[in-house]
């Protein structure tokens, strides 16, 4: 994984795409018992870790607004 790409989990085949971003202090693993219940027939998810969260931990840099 590349030092500056967000760590992401794919989930269905579908057409449409649906970003999901996870809350304060979780991460992508947040969504997993909610996973077998998506269309992944008619929609792909992509479940992104934030940085300094789960896949993405390794991303550095100050958090601002």
């Amino acid at each position: 994984m590349t030092a500056d790409i967000l760590g992401v989990t794919l989930h269905g085949t579908g057409p449409e795409p649906v970003l999901v971003l996870h809350d304060w202090l979780g991460d992508a693993s947040t969504y997993a018992p909610m996973r077998p219940y998506l269309d992944g027939k008619r929609y792909t998810y992509a479940f992104a870790d934030l940085r300094g969260y789960g896949r993405s931990v390794h991303l550095r840099g100050a958090c601002t607004i």
